[in-house]
């Protein structure tokens, strides 16, 4: 094959990769806008090739729960992968946040605010559109404090759709182990304030 030709193939090849990427952030775009059914403004992709639920119980009222959670730029202090976290403006529904995590550079706009109960968002990375929903809920007794949190992402887009299985499995593994740093550090904070 010649030079010429392999260089046309390479850029044909390129060029699909661009479309497709193109058109990915589009569906996804739609998607997110037609959705209102439901607690949650934006709720997952039930049909994206990505997608996990988990759900732990934390020994800490909700309040400090959420607190943790929702101060979004105190992310890297308790999840190791999150190396920077920047909300631009007011914590509210339509702000945008931008956070890096394990290398990759996220953009994320919040779709959903209630304290102390849910937060969700839509994020963008290369190739990658997600939906990242939490629900908590107080189940304390007495003067026993508990909080069940339940976490839910769709992950969409072409990387999605080429490595649907190693990505849902990264997937239920961060999730994992965010709950359980979401848990240790609102029992510490907790501990520390009773």
């Amino acid at each position: 094959m010649s030079i010429k030709k392999f260089a046309l193939i390479i850029l044909g090849l390129v060029f699909l990769l661009g479309l497709a990427l193109i058109v990915s952030h589009f569906q996804f775009k739609k998607y997110a806008q037609q959705q209102s059914e439901g607690i949650m403004n934006v709720p997952v992709n039930q049909s994206a090739p990505v997608l996990a639920n988990q759900s732990i119980d934390i020994a800490a009222p909700i309040e400090i729960v959420w607190e943790v959670l929702s101060k979004i730029e105190e992310w890297p202090n308790w999840q190791d992968p999150v190396t920077k976290s920047e909300v631009r403006g007011t914590l509210e529904e339509g702000v945008i946040f931008i956070w890096k995590a394990d290398g990759m550079r996220f953009r994320s706009r919040i779709h959903t605010l209630q304290k102390p109960v849910l937060m969700g968002w839509t994020g963008t990375t290369f190739g990658a559109q997600a939906v990242h929903n939490w629900q908590l809920e107080d189940n304390a007794s007495n003067a026993n404090p508990r909080t069940t949190v339940r976490v839910e992402e769709s992950l969409q887009g072409v990387f999605p759709l080429l490595l649907a299985k190693s990505m849902s499995s990264d997937l239920e593994g961060g999730m994992s182990e965010q709950l359980e740093a979401l848990r240790e550090t609102a029992e510490a904070q907790y501990g520390r304030s009773s």
